[in-house]
């Protein structure tokens, strides 16, 4: 065995659940109060309740932008895919793995909120359903070939060619 019965046994596991939003808002306004009030609700958007990303996108600016430039690129691509830009972004995220990271961090985010914000709409836009779920299954299957070591720049490809 590699780790002893004696060790098992004195093992403590804890879950840490996402914080709400509310508790997580009153907490950075309190922390930082000079903070302009759209930038916390942004902010609260794309740290999906985790304290720490909440923290290192309001000390960070330019990360934020960062954030809120490829969720505004991943909306204007489900809207209005171009190929080009998108084959272009393709190549400027996969030079660096550090945007790759950031950039599934935000396109789940991005799917997840289209998912929730349709049963606002009404019954007319649930045909839209299939196709974030498709984007969503693309995104998971391009994160774990670039984790398997497939060329990141054709994994990305490929997935901006989902959007059309």
């Amino acid at each position: 065995k590699a780790i002893s019965d004696t060790l098992i046994s004195r093992v403590r596991l804890y879950s840490f659940h996402l914080v709400p939003k509310n508790i997580l808002e009153t907490a950075l306004k309190n922390r930082y109060p000079d903070s302009a009030v759209h930038t916390i609700a942004l902010i609260l958007s794309f740290s999906l309740g985790k304290p720490g990303k909440s923290i290192e996108l309001l000390e960070n600016p330019d990360l934020l932008k960062q954030y809120q430039s490829i969720y505004n690129d991943l909306d204007l691509w489900y809207r209005k895919p171009d190929i080009v830009r998108q084959f272009a972004k393709s190549e400027e995220l996969t030079a660096d793995p550090f945007k790759i990271k950031i950039f599934f961090e935000i396109f789940l985010h991005f799917l997840r909120h289209e998912l929730l914000s349709l049963g606002s709409k009404g019954a007319d836009h649930l045909e839209q359903i299939p196709r974030l779920i498709h984007l969503i299954n693309a995104s998971k299957r391009t994160m774990y070939l670039i984790e398997q070591n497939i060329n990141p720049r054709l994994a990305m490809e490929n997935l901006m060619l989902q959007f059309i």
